[in-house]
């Protein structure tokens, strides 16, 4: 399977050491976990997202290591891995932007604000969708994504990957919006 390992043992109310276990699973699959950048966005991440759950009773962790995975296995770098990793962050957490150029360097803080505006963009086209006609929304995406820096659209487009791969979780509805 695709899917991470380990997950049973990424549930809800894990500690540091699972998040130590789930960084040492994620490095047995690819070595680009090895690298120091990804290793610190892993831990901005945890901290970031400690205690969040998914739907499927996963951590938000769990899931930001398989995006990570996904990009890794694409061949993409330690920066759009380390991103990858990160790609919530901005939206679902405390952390700021600047605090993420401090941490991860301005390169990966910027990929990582694409990202979290491409999730902006989605969200306010699905919201408006009965304002706008299909083609009208998907104009608007459409240049939006040509603007936007590729690696940004590949780290969401993995994000949306995984987030398919887990769509057993959620009610019919959401399944839709998915």
């Amino acid at each position: 399977s695709t899917l991470f390992p380990y997950t049973t043992l990424f549930r809800s109310g894990h500690s540091a050491s699972a998040n130590a276990a789930m960084l040492d699973a994620a490095r047995e699959r690819h070595e680009v976990f090895e690298d120091k950048l990804v290793a610190r966005a892993f831990g901005v991440a945890a901290a970031a997202h400690e205690g969040q759950v998914r739907k499927d009773g996963s951590t938000v962790l769990h899931h930001l290591v398989e995006t990570g995975l996904i990009l890794a296995e694409l061949g993409l770098d330690s920066k759009v891995v380390a991103a990858g990793l990160l790609h919530d962050a901005l939206d679902d957490s405390a952390l700021t932007s600047a605090t993420l150029r401090r941490t991860v360097g301005a390169e990966v803080a910027e990929l990582v604000e694409g990202v979290s505006r491409m999730s902006h963009v989605s969200q306010m086209t699905r919201d408006s969708a009965r304002d706008l006609s299909q083609n009208e929304a998907e104009a608007l995406k459409a240049m939006l994504i040509a603007m936007a820096d590729a690696r940004t659209v590949i780290v969401k487009m993995a994000d949306r990957l995984h987030n398919l791969r887990t769509l057993g979780a959620l009610t019919p509805d959401r399944k839709s919006v998915v």
